[in-house]
């Protein structure tokens, strides 16, 4: 994960996110690149 500071709010915001993209994406042999703005997923 990669928020823009440490604090609580922010990482609990991309784990939100992730959550959601986690809904519709397995995760197995990805690489997940969690940024406030959006979610990359590698193959």
């Amino acid at each position: 994960m990669r928020p823009h500071t440490q604090s609580i709010e922010n990482t609990l915001a991309l784990l939100r996110s992730a959550l959601r993209v986690l809904e519709a994406e397995p995760p197995q042999g990805r690489l997940w690149i969690i940024e406030p703005e959006r979610v990359r997923i590698h193959e």
